[in-house]
């Protein structure tokens, strides 16, 4: 009788080892296929990232300025799609890596207004092509926050129409065209013209990768040519009037 027990209570304890362990297969099973359906709605570049790095942008915001030449049209949707479909754009009920700024439309046609658009934003980085005029008061309104002027994240300038010294004393990195007209008007054209041979979607791309990877630091001629792109020849700007090589502002062709 008591065999007949112990057997029986055996038999019990062991229905109840399987069950549990059935039980921890399928939430198993359960937390795999959440984490696969989280990775397939993630977007393309923030896959390729670690866990590290994707914790380390947790609450970032990388802020993108479309201006001169880039802020309608095809150029505009290009960029924005492509960065959506990279890291996630914010939009009305949507979140997204990067938030996207368009001059004028979003600045009421002021970018001195750029220190409220971002002002609950901790960037993790600034881009802005095109920058218009008076963009790097903007940014010096920014840096005068902090102490030193270091904001602690880089900020680029993609194919500025603002002052040029001012551009290279607010911006960690300015990229040009090597061969850019002075009349501002043959400056547009030749932008919208660039624009067809240049991926700048792929440059603004770059320089986000780039700073969830080291936050802005490294060398910055090495940091420009891989946002230029490998198959570009980046080179100093030089001050037509002093004849001085610029250390953050580059040209390429």
């Amino acid at each position: 009788m008591k065999a007949r027990i112990f057997f029986m209570a055996a038999a019990v304890l062991s229905s109840v080892a399987v069950t549990g362990c059935l039980e921890k297969k399928a939430e198993v099973r359960e937390a795999d296929a959440e984490t696969t359906a989280q990775s397939a709605e993630m977007p393309e570049l923030i896959k390729t990232l670690s866990e590290d790095e994707r914790k380390s942008i947790e609450g970032k915001t990388a802020v993108v300025i479309l201006g001169h030449g880039y802020n309608e049209g095809a150029a505009r949707e290009e960029i924005i799609s492509r960065l959506d479909e990279s890291f996630g754009t914010e939009s009305e009920g949507k979140e997204g890596l990067v938030m996207v700024l368009t001059f004028p439309d979003d600045f009421n046609s002021k970018i001195t207004t750029l220190e409220s658009k971002i002002k609950e934003k901790s960037p993790l980085l600034i881009v802005i092509i095109g920058a218009p005029e008076r963009t790097h008061r903007a940014l010096s309104a920014i840096q005068d926050k902090f102490e030193d002027g270091n904001t602690g994240y880089p900020i680029y300038s993609f194919f500025p129409q603002d002052d040029i010294l001012g551009t290279q004393s607010t911006a960690d990195l300015v990229l040009d065209y090597a061969h850019k007209p002075e009349n501002i008007e043959d400056t547009l054209g030749a932008d919208e013209t660039a624009s067809q041979e240049i991926d700048v979607a792929k440059m603004v791309e770059s320089a986000i990768f780039l700073a969830i990877r080291n936050g802005g630091a490294g060398n910055i001629q090495t940091t420009a040519q891989e946002i230029a792109g490998a198959e570009r020849t980046i080179s100093p700007y030089v001050d037509s009037e002093t004849g001085l090589h610029s250390k953050n502002h580059f040209t390429f062709e």
